[in-house]
């Protein structure tokens, strides 16, 4: 835990035996915001699986997130996301093997109090919605 109370690393006993079997760790950045985590399976020291980062635009919304499941430096899955004025999330776009062929985008929709009352889903990303929804409709939750 650092100074402030966040956890930056973690360990997990499977075994209860005082042997850790899976640790992980995190950073942060300035404001309290996830810039990476990671997973070190054998608690060697070297992180080796679910390596994950964040970055945020200047209002601390989370604009991008990625994982490297082998921590290899190759992303297998990213993702990007929008925001209105009011902070609220407007778009996510879904890009499996981070090639910029995105394979899912969801659009949501809000009411005049900022509550989240659609979302719309895009398979392929082609601006066509998909799985029944009309292209003005919204499928609610």
């Amino acid at each position: 835990v650092d100074n402030v109370g966040r956890v930056t690393a973690s360990e997990l006993d499977d075994g209860c035996d005082g042997t850790p079997t899976r640790c992980t760790v995190a950073t942060y950045d300035a404001a309290g915001n996830s810039l990476t985590t990671a997973s070190d399976e054998d608690c060697d020291g070297t992180a080796d699986a679910d390596c994950a980062t964040m970055t945020y635009d200047a209002d601390g919304n989370q604009t991008h997130w990625q994982i490297a499941y082998a921590c290899d430096g190759t992303a297998d899955v990213c993702l990007e996301y929008t925001y209105d004025g009011d902070g609220n999330r407007l778009s996510e776009r879904q890009d499996t093997g981070c090639d910029g062929s995105a394979l899912r985008c969801t659009l949501n929709s809000y009411d005049a109090r900022g509550n989240r009352i659609g979302e719309q889903l895009d398979l392929g990303c082609d601006g066509t919605p998909d799985e029944g929804c009309g292209q003005s409709e919204y499928v609610c939750f």
